[in-house]
């Protein structure tokens, strides 16, 4: 296809469709021209069906794609048991790839050249629960965070042969728990939910310490992606999104409220970040926004020093410089080709759900 220019300087390269609804996607952090997307589709039920309280049936896959001159090649197709909700690499392993699924699992593959190879399912609670977040623990291999439709947040210790060596409760949120982050250093592990709530716990090594956090004011509908700025022993820096269609830099300490040093009206549910750059008081942001598609989204601030020092709120500058508004229904993944530099021309690639649609495209991100 030709390409076709979007508002914020960004050109579209190319589309596809999947044959099932794309949840999720990751770029290799290896094989950059590699990327994989997750799906998941709920089969339909009989009134009848329904009535004898069967457990709804999701079923999935994971797609393996190459991008080339802009375009996607598939390479691989592997039909699943389970929907797929979320995927990523590991950071210690980076061929490694897990998936948490609907029948409450993880599922382990091995990224080669040409294709996905499954190496092991863990059941990680009743196959009735779903998972629907996972993140790798940031300094120890064998340690994953998970998110269930429960609303339960746990740490996940494995086996070489990824068997479950122990599972350590965080804690329990009364709706879905919908997305968890750990700060850089682990030291600290931040969950939200449906309930519209965050929890910030600090960790001893991956055993919760000290008082949980709990912020139930700054948020008007659930809590669906969190993104640390900043970490230390005088509180946090965090970049939310939420169903409330809000965009939001929080500040959370230690025995203090919760404050909302900004906030940006991005048009709709903010479910999915991820940095495009970052350097000190200066962020350029990939943001999932469900029904309004994606948003390029700066965020700056001068005084940077002194507000992870908790000194003032400062002046926060955050702007949409790019929207990419193809998508006809629910963006829930966008992902980025991993690159050596942060700013200049970048290659994304955004799904949706309903509509089943794939998007290539390339955007300026600013220096």
């Amino acid at each position: 296809m030709s390409a076709t220019t979007e508002p914020g300087n960004i050109t579209e390269l190319s589309s596809l469709t999947t044959a099932l609804p794309p949840s999720c996607i990751a770029f290799s952090p290896v094989q950059h021209d590699h990327v994989v997307i997750g799906t998941y589709f709920l089969e339909q039920t009989s009134p009848t069906e329904a009535n004898n309280a069967e457990p709804q049936v999701r079923k999935g896959s994971l797609l393996l794609f190459k991008l080339v001159n802009g375009a996607l090649s598939q390479l691989d197709d592997l039909p699943l048991n389970s929907g797929i909700l979320d995927i990523a690499f590991s950071p210690h392993d980076p061929t490694l790839l897990c998936a948490a699924t609907s029948t409450g699992s993880l599922a382990f593959f091995r990224l080669t050249f040409s294709s996905l190879t499954p190496i092991h399912e863990t059941q990680v609670t009743d196959p009735k629960v779903l998972v629907l977040d996972l993140v790798f623990h940031p300094t120890r291999r064998d340690t994953i965070g998970i998110t269930l439709s429960t609303g339960s947040t746990s740490l996940i210790v494995l086996t070489p042969t990824f068997s479950i060596s122990e599972t350590i409760p965080i804690h329990t949120h009364s709706l879905e728990a919908w997305t968890l982050s750990f700060s850089p250093s682990g030291e600290a592990l931040f969950s939200g939910a449906d309930d519209a709530t965050l929890h910030a716990t600090p960790l001893s090594d991956i055993s919760p310490t000290g008082q949980t956090i709990v912020d139930r004011r700054s948020h008007t509908a659930g809590v669906t992606a969190i993104l640390p700025l900043s970490t230390t022993s005088k509180g946090s820096i965090l970049l939310t999104g939420s169903y409330d269609d809000k965009l939001r830099v929080l500040r959370l300490v230690p025995g203090r409220r919760t404050q909302v040093l900004a906030e940006l009206d991005l048009g709709g549910g903010v479910w999915r970040l991820q940095f495009l750059s970052e350097s000190p008081g200066e962020w350029c942001v990939l943001a999932s926004c469900m029904h309004a598609g994606v948003r390029i989204v700066r965020i700056h601030f001068d005084g940077w020093e002194g507000v992870v020092d908790g000194e003032g709120d400062g002046e926060w500058e955050l702007d949409v410089i790019g929207r990419f508004e193809k998508h006809q229904s629910m963006n829930y993944g966008s992902d980025v080709v991993p690159s050596a530099t942060d700013c200049g021309r970048r290659t994304v690639v955004s799904t949706s759900f309903y509509d089943r649609l794939v998007c290539v495209w390339e955007v300026d991100v600013p220096p």
